[in-house]
């Protein structure tokens, strides 16, 4: 950050850093105070203004209202990308080379940034990519997803019908293999989803996110975890599961 500044691609006074929500959690005997005293000193030595991590201030509020998201891997690059916000990321991320950031990997990618450039991208085409991106790792590249299914943050159901072949020859072969390999000749059923978030049509969301996903599963497998399993499993029920 010092570096883009250095560089005239912003000043301090034009930046606003949230402090991540998580920090304000302790985790048992662990904290992030060691993280917020490190930005909070980063942040009053330039200037810069900064939200701490225990504000209700709501993210995709200010993500709403801000020119651009300045991000370092983090997965809020799919609620900025949603929102057709663009997005600078600093250092790799999965996303990297994926069109839903502005992918910066060395000092030098820094000079050439623009900011009249940035903020001047088509929404459009930045809810384009994020979805693209966001359908890639949730559809196309895990493998499996008809017959295993989540149903908590640590729970899944299993369901009969997969071809074990397909992991078979992942360990025989190795190499990428595709968990869908459909798709569309056109970008009729794409447009439609870009312009209900461009839009913010609620009622339109609602009925994507409430879609049956087409499965070739078959029942449910009931499978029972062994003694000790069972016991850490049920102590997880019980315990918050981050934030």
């Amino acid at each position: 950050m010092d570096h883009a500044v250095r560089h005239g691609v912003f000043s301090y006074q034009d930046l606003l850093i949230r402090f991540h929500p998580s920090w304000a959690v302790p985790f048992g005997v662990v904290t992030a105070e060691k993280c917020e005293q490190h930005y909070r000193s980063w942040c009053e030595s330039r200037g810069v203004s900064f939200i701490p991590s225990d504000s209700k201030v709501n993210t995709k509020d200010l993500i709403r209202l801000a020119d651009m998201i300045v991000l370092n891997g983090s997965n809020t690059v799919l609620e900025a990308g949603m929102l057709g916000k663009p997005v600078v990321c600093f250092g790799p991320a999965p996303y990297t080379h994926s069109g839903a950031a502005i992918d910066v990997l060395s000092f030098s990618d820094i000079e050439h940034l623009d900011f009249a450039d940035i903020v001047s991208k088509d929404p459009r085409e930045i809810v384009q990519n994020t979805l693209r991106y966001y359908y890639s790792k949730a559809a196309r590249e895990p493998l499996f997803i008809d017959f295993v299914r989540s149903r908590t943050v640590t729970e899944c159901a299993f369901y009969g019908g997969a071809d074990p072949s397909l992991l078979e020859r992942l360990l025989s072969d190795g190499g990428e293999f595709e968990g869908d390999s459909v798709f569309a000749d056109g970008t009729e059923y794409e447009d439609s989803v870009i312009e209900a978030f461009l839009g913010n049509d609620v009622a339109k969301l609602e009925e994507y996110a409430s879609w049956q996903w087409e499965t070739e599963a078959s029942e449910e497998l009931k499978i029972t975890r062994r003694g000790v399993f069972r016991l850490i499993d049920g102590i997880r029920r019980l315990t918050p599961k981050g934030v």
